[in-house]
């Protein structure tokens, strides 16, 4: 008896494994009705506080919970993005949030730096509501153009207009979302620094031309915000040394 219980779970899990793998496999082509979009694009917000050390909380950072189904169908368009961004060397030294011990290796670089060259001056860029505000419209092209293996879920998730909706004491709110990625989409790092990568690489070449390609200097892009020289714990968006 225990046995034909056994068995018969294992088939039931059998065959919900397959039919995921078939929901997957449809979202990954972009192939899935109208109506069910919604469903995945969407987001109910969460408000997680901004803390800055030693002045508490001074604002809130929403944070989209996502569908599950989103969520794993993501993970694999990451992984394959992540393998593209690899072999290519996509982002070219610049950005490092996606390097094993990025943050880490860039203070250290930093550190090294400032040791080395002690009259340098050193420059903390950060762009207030990047991620909402990055056009989605040219992250999708450049999608289309370097990878378009991820394009139609990409399009899927990002082509039209979201909806972000919360909850509180006063009932259910929902406001639009036209540009920018959504904070807590698997992708949405990802996304993020592949849009902005033509940027900083035209902020690379316009430094080398202004200054000479001989000068020695460093730049370096982490998705994050925070004062390293401070709370060496958070980490720098943006930093620029010569």
């Amino acid at each position: 008896m225990v046995q034909t219980n056994q068995n018969e779970a294992n088939t039931k899990a059998s065959t919900l494994c397959d039919l995921l793998k078939q929901f997957i496999s449809l979202l990954l082509r972009g192939d899935v009705p109208q109506d069910v979009i919604p469903l995945l694009r969407d987001n109910h917000l969460l408000a997680l506080p901004k803390i800055k050390a030693n002045s508490g909380i001074y604002d809130v950072r929403p944070i989209g919970m996502g569908n599950v189904y989103r969520k794993m169908a993501s993970k694999v368009i990451l992984k394959w993005a992540l393998q593209y961004c690899e072999s290519s060397n996509y982002f070219d030294n610049l950005q490092y949030a996606f390097v094993p011990s990025g943050a880490a290796h860039i203070v250290h670089v930093v550190q090294l730096y400032f040791e080395m060259n002690p009259s340098w001056d050193f420059l903390c860029l950060d762009a207030a509501k990047a991620f909402q505000q990055v056009s989605r419209l040219k992250g999708l092209l450049l999608v289309k153009q370097k990878c378009p293996k991820l394009f139609p879920f990409m399009d899927l998730m990002y082509s039209n207009d979201s909806f972000g909706w919360f909850m509180d004491k006063d009932g259910v709110h929902a406001f639009k979302s036209c540009e920018g990625y959504h904070q807590g989409d698997v992708l949405g790092s990802w996304a993020f620094c592949f849009t902005i990568q033509p940027l900083l690489d035209s902020l690379k070449q316009y430094i080398v031309e202004k200054y000479g390609p001989t000068l020695l200097f460093l730049i370096a892009f982490y998705v994050d915000d925070g004062e390293p020289w401070r709370v060496p714990r958070r980490l720098f968006s943006t930093c620029l040394l010569f």
